[in-house]
């Protein structure tokens, strides 16, 4: 049997070049003819040695959208022991972070480890005799844990063929295939991972945007018309969100029982992805509500505004017109 840590770190790049080679996406498994919906990556450096690493420690970096940079970082394990497998983990996640930090900001990043098991005599008891060991991997966990927590570790899976399952978790998965056969599997998590890193930047944008309308709380008609400024940042930062959500949802339409669909959905579920949404969701409506909230006090003060102008003319007027009588 051969068993794989691929780790990978995401992180919202500086630039891809869009002259990169397309990396193609070929499901392995029966799936619906969508091909213009699955992920399009862009190979920015393929698979090579990493130097000063361990022997078969590779890597490969991919582009996504031309906005993200997916960095993947291989090597092969072969012990029972959580704690030596996820040092190993933790030293291809250095490598991961420091080949990242060349295509973009690490303030904001999504870390996720695949393992990846092939050429196995039988997969049903491999999994019997290593259920902690795939609780703990997947969990980031050296302790011996409960029956209770390896049975719901266990049970967020897809199997689709006799010899083949995938398993996942909110820090992992573990990807079991006879032929070693991955990369389908690798691509639509991986998408998921960049979604929510997509997800938490909007989040972090809105709350900023959040913050700076408290700061101006004013409501008086001369903070409100220093809120123009603010308004118009408001007017932008909901248009630039709206599209990036709608390039969220449609990253990857795939809908019933089909392989693909099912894999996919699984991440949704364990890396919390609806409820991200749904906060980002809550923040851009709160600003929708802040913003007719804004302009109508605006209106407002500009329609007395106008009244009073009228007002005082109309007397200058008379004034001018007695004036000039007299």
């Amino acid at each position: 049997m051969r068993a794989t840590i691929v780790h990978t770190v995401t992180v919202i790049a500086h630039g891809v070049d869009p002259h990169a080679p397309d990396l193609p996406y070929k499901p392995s498994k029966s799936s619906p003819g969508y091909e213009e919906y699955y992920p399009q990556f862009k190979i920015v450096r393929d698979w090579r040695q990493v130097d000063g690493a361990a022997p078969e420690t590779l890597a490969r970096i991919k582009g996504l959208r031309g906005i993200f940079i997916v960095v993947e970082v291989s090597s092969p394990f072969s012990t029972d022991n959580a704690k030596v497998v996820l040092a190993q983990k933790e030293k291809l996640n250095d490598i991961a972070v420091s080949l990242a930090k060349e295509h973009g900001a690490l303030g904001l990043r999504e870390e996720f480890s695949f393992y990846c098991f092939s050429g196995y005599d039988d997969i049903d008891r491999f999994i019997i005799g290593h259920r902690l060991l795939m609780t703990q991997l997947l969990r980031d966990e050296t302790a011996i844990l409960t029956d209770m927590e390896i049975d719901s570790t266990l049970a967020g899976s897809v199997r689709y063929e006799a010899d083949d399952l995938v398993v996942v978790d909110w820090d992992g998965a573990a990807l079991f295939d006879m032929e070693g056969g991955f990369e389908d599997d690798l691509a639509l998590l991986e998408v998921a991972n960049v979604q929510i890193l997509s997800l938490r930047a909007l989040d972090q944008e809105l709350t900023r945007e959040l913050d700076r309308f408290r700061e101006q709380g004013n409501m008086g008609a001369a903070g409100v018309w220093r809120m123009s400024k603010t308004l118009r940042s408001i007017v932008a930062t909901r248009t630039t969100s709206l599209l990036e959500l709608d390039a969220i949802d449609s990253a990857m339409k795939l809908y019933g029982e089909w392989y693909d669909a099912r894999v996919y959905q699984l991440a949704v579920r364990k890396l919390h992805l609806e409820r991200w949404r749904d906060n980002v969701g809550g923040k851009l409506s709160t600003l929708e509500k802040m913003f007719e909230m804004v302009s109508s006090r605006q209106g407002e003060i500009y329609n007395i505004t106008l009244e009073i102008t009228i007002v005082v003319l109309i007397v200058i007027e008379i004034v001018l017109a007695i004036t000039g009588h007299a």
